[in-house]
C-alpha cells in the first residue's frame, strides 16, 4: 500500500464496492485512505483545510490524533462517514469520498475522547482532559455544541465510554471512574432522525446499521 503501518495510531476498516477500504490515522496527524486490495483510492489523503498543501500539513502537525470513529449508521452504496478528534481541540466530520471535512469545530481544550451517541444518529460527544463534555446535535447546529457541561472528577480525565442507554463513564488517571446520564435533549431519538441526518449531509435517506471492524 506504500504506507508505513508502524506510523499508524488509529484505523477503521469499512466495506466498499470493489473491496475493503481503511482510514488510517498517522502519528503525524494525517488521515489516509487505503484499499485493502491495493486499488487506487480517492481521496488518498484527507485535509482539514481546503487550502494549499503547506497550510494543510501545518494544520495536521499541530496535534496528536485522539479519536477516529465511524458513524454507526451507514448505507452500503454511499461513502462512509467518520469523525476525528485531535489533542489540540480540533474536531472534523468527514465523508470517505471528500478530501475536506463536511464540518469542523474547535473546542480549544485538550481532547481525550470522541464518542458517537449510541441512540441518536445526529449526536456525538467530545470529552476533554479537564472534564468538560461537549454534546453536538447536528440537526440543531453544525457550527457549535448544543450542550456543554463540566464533570467533577478527582483527577484528569484519560478515557471515556458510552453505553447503549447513553450513560457516560469518565475515567481519571488516578483510577477513579465517574458515571453520568446524558441530558434527555441529546438522548431521546427523533422521528425519522436517520433520514434527517442523511438529508443534512447530502446522503441518500435509506440508511441501515452495519457492523464494522475498529481498532482505536
Amino acid at each position: 500500500m506504500g504506507t508505513d503501518v508502524n506510523q499508524t495510531i488509529k484505523f477503521v476498516v469499512f466495506p466498499k464496492v470493489g473491496g475493503l477500504r481503511a482510514i488510517l490515522g498517522m502519528q503525524s496527524g494525517q488521515l489516509l485512505q487505503v484499499s485493502c486490495l491495493g486499488a487506487q483510492c480517492f481521496p488518498s489523503e484527507y485535509h482539514f483545510f481546503a487550502a494549499s498543501a503547506n497550510t494543510r500539513s501545518a494544520a495536521f502537525s499541530t496535534g496528536r490524533m485522539i479519536s477516529l470513529e465511524l458513524w454507526p449508521f451507514q448505507h452500503a452504496n454511499i461513502a462512509t462517514l467518520f469523525a476525528v478528534a485531535w489533542s489540540t481541540g480540533i474536531v472534523g466530520l468527514f465523508s470517505a469520498s471528500e478530501p475536506s471535512p463536511l464540518h469542523r469545530w474547535d473546542v480549544r481544550a485538550e481532547i481525550v475522547k470522541l464518542l458517537w451517541s449510541s441512540e441518536r444518529p445526529a449526536v456525538f460527544f467530545v470529552i476533554t482532559r479537564s472534564g468538560r463534555v461537549f454534546g453536538y446535535d447536528l440537526l440543531q447546529s453544525t457550527s457549535s455544541a448544543s450542550l456543554e457541561f463540566r464533570v467533577q472528577t478527582t483527577g484528569d480525565v484519560v478515557d471515556a465510554a458510552i453505553s447503549n442507554e447513553s450513560i457516560l463513564a469518565l475515567g481519571s488517571g488516578n483510577g477513579s471512574v465517574s458515571i453520568h446520564t446524558v441530558n434527555e435533549q441529546l438522548r431521546m431519538p427523533l422521528v425519522d432522525e436517520q433520514e434527517e441526518v442523511a438529508e443534512l449531509l447530502n446522503l441518500t435517506p435509506k440508511l441501515k446499521k452495519i457492523g464494522v471492524d475498529t481498532n482505536v
